[in-house]
């Protein structure tokens, strides 16, 4: 069953992550509030940024990246939070990674990518797109966001449109391979990819906001009300 667990905050939370691994989790949101949890109770970190932070991801305790307002990207190596130069002020929505090596960041500017040592712009996209969500697998960067907009990145090739079939805003991708992709967003929207882009009905039409597939036939996706 669900269990309430008592976060040390009244601060909006806007994103989770948890690395199965190590069984942590880290929770970021509004004044900049980070949270971390250990097995036993949430704490709060310090991380020397006040900016609000909208996402995070880790692939391990070591290597935690949390991103939010003004261009504001934070590594975390387990032990304390450093600010990494972003080179924009342009708020950032989404971050997730492969390893420490390969970690992308979209900001309202473009893509960003962590090669190991700098952050740097990959990719500008239209001016009218706002990337929410990002999501890697093999060689493949996949990026969703407003008006229905889907990017793949390939390899070396840069970001390519991906015909979606839908123009509603689209906030959470997640996958178990490269053809097998699920996009949630507004009004229930419900995609999933096998080469294609395909609706699938779902039976609601509350707004999907976050999105975890685990297998291809257990995936789960939360919203509103």
């Amino acid at each position: 069953k669900w269990t309430q667990l008592l976060s040390t905050t009244t601060q909006g939370l806007n994103g989770v992550y948890a690395d199965p691994v190590s069984q942590m989790a880290w929770a970021v949101g509004t004044g900049g509030i980070s949270l971390t949890w250990q097995g036993s109770g949430w704490s709060s970190e310090q991380k020397g940024s006040s900016a609000a932070l909208q996402d995070v991801w880790a692939s391990s305790p070591t290597n935690v990246w949390a991103v939010g307002a003004t261009g504001t990207v934070l590594h975390g190596d387990g032990t304390s939070w450093t600010v990494v130069p972003s080179g924009t002020t342009q708020p950032c929505d989404a971050v997730f990674g492969l390893d420490a090596n390969n970690v992308w960041v979209a900001c309202r500017n473009g893509i960003f990518k962590w090669d190991g040592s700098s952050l740097q712009l990959l990719e500008n996209l239209p001016a009218a797109v706002v990337v929410s969500t990002l999501w890697a697998f093999g060689n493949e960067v996949w990026a969703a966001g407003s008006n229905g907009s889907i990017y793949r990145k390939q390899g070396a090739a840069a970001f390519a449109q991906v015909a979606s079939g839908t123009s509603n805003y689209l906030y959470s991708l997640s996958g178990t391979a490269s053809n097998d992709i699920w996009a949630v967003g507004f009004n229930g929207t419900t995609l999933h990819w096998n080469g294609t882009w395909l609706t699938v009905a779902n039976g609601t039409t509350e707004t999907l906001y976050r999105l975890t597939a685990l297998a291809a036939n257990d995936v789960w996706a939360v919203g509103s009300n």
